[in-house]
């Protein structure tokens, strides 16, 4: 009985000892572990894992990438790149969690737009024929969320199609590619309180 107790002793003790050896400590992605690429008038971002680990820690991170993305390209190229850090970080979200914006897109574009790339490419609207959707979606987005400071904005009081033609008018968004469209159906999921909230987060300060 005495023998039996020192070997589940001597068994447990080992086990014990093995389990730190065992176990791996996972540790999240950091804005230096995604990839990046530059070309004239464009952005290229690896869509892997550390990606998607690294916005899958807050939806605000995208915007962060953007930043980085965008301060590297005006250290090589001496000039910033003429996509907004929103339109940036809506297009990365856009690509790695195609759900939150594929009902937007008209014609069936959302199944093209969206799908998986191992590459996302974001360039200026002269040479990428899809920035349209995101400066659409980043600037109906942008508009509502500064808005929302203002407790006595009128805007609040508009049907959707007549906020999206105050944001169209507006000075600030003069060289963006914008698709009404796509800028309504963003407007009316603000406006029913069913706007995926990554998206809304997604351009927080």
């Amino acid at each position: 009985m005495k023998k039996k107790s020192i070997k589940t002793l001597i068994v447990g003790l080992i086990s014990f000892v093995l389990i730190p050896l065992n176990t791996v400590t996972a540790f999240a992605a950091n804005l230096s572990d995604i990839t990046y690429s530059y070309s004239p008038k464009a952005v290229h971002i690896t869509n892997d894992y550390n990606l998607k680990d690294y916005l899958s820690t807050s939806s605000k991170n995208s915007l962060n990438i953007a930043d980085y993305a965008k301060s590297n390209y005006v250290l090589k190229y001496s000039n910033p790149i003429d996509v907004t850090r929103t339109s940036m970080a809506i297009e990365i979200i856009g690509h790695v969690y195609p759900d939150k914006i594929a009902k937007y897109l008209p014609f069936g574009l959302g199944n093209i737009i969206t799908k998986h790339t191992s590459i996302i490419d974001i360039g200026e609207k002269s040479i990428d024929s899809n920035r349209w959707i995101w400066d659409s979606i980043a600037a109906v987005i942008g508009d509502n969320f500064d808005n929302s400071r203002s407790v006595n904005s009128l805007k609040f009081k508009m049907n959707a199609e007549d906020h999206v033609d105050e944001i169209i008018r507006n000075p600030k968004n003069k060289n963006l590619k914008l698709n009404k469209y796509v800028m309504i159906e963003v407007q009316k999921d603000i406006d029913n309180n069913t706007l995926d909230p990554m998206l809304l987060k997604a351009i927080e300060n």
